[in-house]
């Protein structure tokens, strides 16, 4: 809640970066975490504000509960490890493995 609006930008951008597309749930509580800290509605809020900022800038876009990263190309995955419910897995990447599948 006392992180400058820039350090969350930067957190924003910096999650983006690696794990773009993701699901908002999951960006959100990645840039909570970053300063150790779970998501409560407050923390929520703020993050929010500048993930809406983000996108007004044309540094990512928000298509459903889904954030891409502008230009970046979709890639398939394994969440083996983590165990992330098929939900949470952006539509795109599914068609990007099927074609994997597909061209192998």
């Amino acid at each position: 809640l006392l992180a400058p609006v820039e350090q969350i930008q930067e957190a924003i951008a910096a999650v983006i970066a690696v794990e773009a597309p993701l699901n908002v749930d999951d960006l959100l509580a990645r840039v909570a975490g970053r300063w150790g800290k779970k998501l409560g509605r407050r923390i929520e809020e703020r993050i929010s504000k500048q993930l809406a900022e983000a996108e007004r800038r044309g540094v990512l876009s928000c298509r459903g509960p889904f954030v891409y990263g502008v230009g970046h190309s979709i890639r398939v995955r394994s969440r083996a490890e983590q165990r992330t419910p098929a939900e949470r897995i952006p539509p795109e990447e599914y068609r990007e493995a099927l074609l994997l599948v597909l061209r192998t």
